[in-house]
């Protein structure tokens, strides 16, 4: 088996299982909102409703699939990979929203939850009147949720292709 292939079964298979949560969801409720149209005019204004719908939830799958992996992969113990992802997401994402509160800036895109309902409330056209979501810029958020992907994965590959080259997992 390639380093390649394994990353990718492994990436697939979170994606699959968080993709029930994220991507199932918005898309009934999206498929849903279309069932309660009153006239076809109405139907066709509302079809883009489930494009945006699948971008969030495809964007939430990714964010939320790759990042625990890059957990994993750093840490050789389980225990240990998943307290330290709950901490990054629970303190860091926490720590991010209070400082960008006092200096005014962005940082509470560090927060992968926040930065996703950015995203949301952009591609909705929705104005935001509180939450940690407030601060941060759609552009900043988007980013900031690909780069933890991008950052996730790119460990995973690191990690992977590390231990292929030491012979584990080879035949």
């Amino acid at each position: 088996m390639r380093p390649r292939d394994y990353v990718i079964g492994k990436l697939a298979g979170m994606c699959v299982l968080v993709g029930m949560i994220y991507m199932a969801g918005p898309l009934v409720l999206a498929i849903s909102r279309l069932g309660l149209a009153d006239s076809t005019d109405q139907l066709i204004e509302l079809l883009p409703v489930i494009p945006k719908a699948f971008a969030i939830g495809a964007l939430g799958t990714l964010a939320f699939a790759s990042v625990p992996l890059g957990f994993s992969a750093l840490i050789p113990n389980p225990r240990y990979a998943m307290a330290t992802w709950a901490a990054y997401y629970l303190i860091v994402g926490g720590m991010a929203y209070v400082i960008s509160r006092i200096t005014e800036s962005g940082a509470a895109a560090l927060d992968i939850a926040a930065s996703l309902d950015r995203v949301a409330y952009w591609l909705y056209d929705l104005q935001l009147v509180w939450g940690r979501a407030k601060r941060i810029d759609a552009g900043m958020a988007l980013f900031s949720l690909l780069a933890h992907s991008g950052v996730s994965i790119g460990i995973l590959v690191w990690q992977v292709r590390r231990a292929h080259l030491r012979g584990i997992g080879g035949s």
